[in-house]
This record gives structure tokens, sequence and C-alpha cells, in this order.
């Protein structure tokens, strides 16, 4: 009997077990980690399941990251492609429980405890800064998903997006760093460092005893190109500076376990989520979840579509959101107005880049750092609101030809 044929002979049991021999769910699951799994139906299956599926030849359990009445689509969590379409038959059984040598536990104990062990470290970072009087907001991260999915999340938290003016930064740093927060340098070299005209952001790591927390100090909303520092080739300075005092100024306060939280407004929060999502090369539907999720949540109060429709045109970024508005219609059917839709892009070189190439970008799969690099530049290179005459200018940018340079070697 081969392996196919035993599986789905195993999952026509209420329960069996299975022993995990690859690495393409780490770290939620390891090699050898032996899995409780439990029959199931297409019908029964959630987004975030870590089902049992066979396609074609090849078992696999992967985690469900979207799903729709005729199909779902799974993905290890260590890997960066997805498995592509899953059909009902194709689905077997979902893991309801974890072995791990004499520890046994379920996976949503597992998320309950990282998520727990996260909001822990943030409430308390958060509560410095107000202490401190830094003047901060919360970009994206775990107080968002508490607060606009009302539970903790069904996966591992990656990290924490922090905005804080400018002025405040070197206290904020010290603060991170008198909790033991370390800073991670992100240059490709000390040369690309050296280059670099503009800080924008600073990741710093903190290893707990359990879990790492991630947090990334930005200095604007960064969307661009980090790496390359200040890039008015190709969008204004003066619009970021802008944003960031907008986003600054308008944060309101929400309450979550006790303890209180600055966050983006519902329209600027909005549009930098889709921003964000921009700056992710229009990849990871779970990204794409939280923009529809907020939209739906708002989409309804008095002035808000107008005060999105207002950021868009103020900040020139309709261009980047255009695809963003697509993709939410397609997979989502989020209940974007007609006026949002009718948003066309600025030039026809754009609007056939759209057509032909973002809509139907890969948003389940996802990219190396390198690749990511390139596309993102790409991306913004031709979705840019600048004239062609600016965008030329790059040309004398020496951190654009280096990273171009560091770019090609890499490949080659």
């Amino acid at each position: 009997m081969n392996q196919r044929t035993l599986l789905r002979a195993l999952a026509k049991k209420r329960r069996f077990t299975l022993k995990v021999e690859g690495a393409s769910m780490l770290p939620i699951l390891r090699p050898d980690d032996v899995l409780s799994l439990e029959k199931t139906t297409f019908a029964q299956i959630r987004e975030n399941d870590v089902a049992l599926i066979i396609k074609g030849k090849q078992p696999m359990i992967h985690r469900v990251i979207y799903k729709t009445k005729n199909y779902l689509v799974t993905r290890g969590d260590h890997r960066m492609v997805s498995d592509g379409r899953i059909k009902p038959t194709q689905v077997y059984a979902k893991v309801v429980g974890v072995k791990r040598g004499t520890l046994q536990f379920r996976l949503e104990d597992y998320y309950l405890i990282q998520s727990s062990r996260y909001f822990k470290e943030i409430a308390a970072l958060c509560n410095t800064f107000v202490t401190h009087n830094i003047d901060f907001v919360i970009l994206k991260g775990l107080p968002l998903h508490l607060y606009f999915e009302g539970a903790h999340p069904r996966r591992i938290f990656a990290d924490f997006d922090v905005l804080v003016a400018p002025s405040h930064y070197s206290q904020a740093h010290r603060i991170l760093t008198k909790l033991r927060y370390e800073s991670v340098d992100t240059a490709y070299s000390s040369t690309h460092k050296k280059l670099k005209n503009k800080l924008t952001s600073l990741s710093y790591h903190k290893h707990t005893a359990d879990f790492p927390i991630v947090v990334d100090l930005h200095m604007e909303p960064v969307f661009l190109f980090n790496q390359l520092g200040r890039l008015n080739a190709l969008y204004p300075q003066n619009l970021l500076d802008q944003m960031t005092h907008d986003f600054l100024r308008d944060k309101q306060w929400i309450t979550l376990e006790n303890h209180r939280f600055p966050i983006l407004d519902p329209a600027h929060l909005f549009v930098y989520l889709c921003l964000h999502f921009f700056h992710h090369n229009f990849r990871g539907m779970y990204r794409l979840n939280l923009i529809d999720i907020v939209w739906r949540k708002f989409h309804n109060q008095k002035n808000f579509t107008k005060s999105v429709s207002n950021a868009i045109a103020s900040y020139r970024v309709g261009n980047f959101l255009f695809p963003v508005f697509s993709m939410l219609k397609s997979y989502l059917q989020t209940p974007i107005p007609i006026q949002m839709l009718s948003l066309k892009p600025s030039y026809n070189l754009v609007q056939h880049y759209t057509q032909k190439r973002l809509i139907n970008i890969p948003i389940f799969d996802d990219q190396d750092r390198l690749r990511s690099g390139i596309n993102r530049f790409l991306n913004l290179l031709i979705l840019s609101p600048q004239s062609i005459p600016k965008k030329l200018t790059l040309i004398f940018d020496p951190a654009v030809w280096y990273s171009i340079v560091w770019s090609m070697r890499k490949l080659l």
C-alpha cells in the first residue's frame, strides 16, 4: 500500500495520528512531532486550519490561507509558494493536537500563548512610551487584530510596527534598549549603509524564553523602499512628512484588556494598510483580509469614504491603491463603492501595467528578500505619481546604483 492510499484509508477514521517528516510548517510544527488529526469535510474547514490534503500524488499538511465556496488554497508556513487550488474532494482531515516529546498541546493553545506573550510585551512598551511622553502611533500589529477581530489570531504573529515622531526617535531607541531590545542592521553592506541618505526605520528584536518579539520603529509611514532612504524622484518627501504629521495628529486611542493603545484614525488606517500591502508587492492574504475588515467596519460611517478619497488625493497615492481595490473586490467581495473603483491610474502606462501584471499577481505566494526588493522597486518606479523627468533623476542616486549592482551580483 503506497503512502497516498494509506493516508486515504486513515482519513476514513474519525481520529488518527501521523508523524511530521518535513519542515514546511516550521516553526509551529517540527520534524518528529506526532500529530492528532480528525476527519473533516470541506464545509467544516476554516481559514487558518492546518489540514491534511492530497493533491495529485502528494499528501501535505499545510495551513488553509483562503477559502471560497468551490475551493481553498493552502501553504506551508515555511514555504514561499502555495499549493494552488484545492478541491473539496482533496480535503481529508485537520490537525487538532500535537505531541512533542512529553509535551502535548492544541494549536489554538500555542497561538494563544504566543499572542498573549506578545501582547504583554507590546503593552509594556506602549505604557513606557506614554509615561515618557513619546509621540507615537501603532501602524499595524497585534492590537489591531485584537481590536478589529475580537479574538487572538489563529496563527503565529510576526511583528509590531510603530510610527514615532522623528524628534522622539532617540528617546524611543533608549527605551527599547533599556527594555532589552537589540537593534538589527538590515543594510546590504557597510558601503550601502553609508550611501543611504536617510534613516527611515529600525528593527528591534527581543529574545524571550519562548518566543522572539520583533518591533519595527518607523520615523515615517514606510511604504516605499526602505533600503534606499530618501526617494524624492519617486515620491515627494514633503508628502511623507505631511503623512507622518497627520497620522500622529489624528490618532485615536483604544482600550484592550485594560491597556490603552494609539492607533490610526479609520481613514488613515485604511489608506496605510493598502500602502503596506503595496509595499509587500500585493502579496499576503492575511494583509488583504485586515484591509477588508477595516473597510467593512467603517464604510457606513458618515464621511469615511470621503475622508479616504481626500487622503488618497492629498497624498497622491491613487496609483498604489488602485490594484488593492481591484483585489479586494475580486477575492473578498469588499463593498468598495463605484467611485473608488473608478479611481483610474494617472498614466496609460500605469493602467496597462496594473491590468496586465498586478491584477493577476500570485497573492498567495511569497518571495525571498532579493526578488521582493526587485519587484518592489519596479512597482514603485512604474506606479510613482512623479513625472518621467523627475523619475530619471534616479540615475544620479549612488544608493540606487549600488542596490542594482548588488542585486545583479546576487542573482548571477
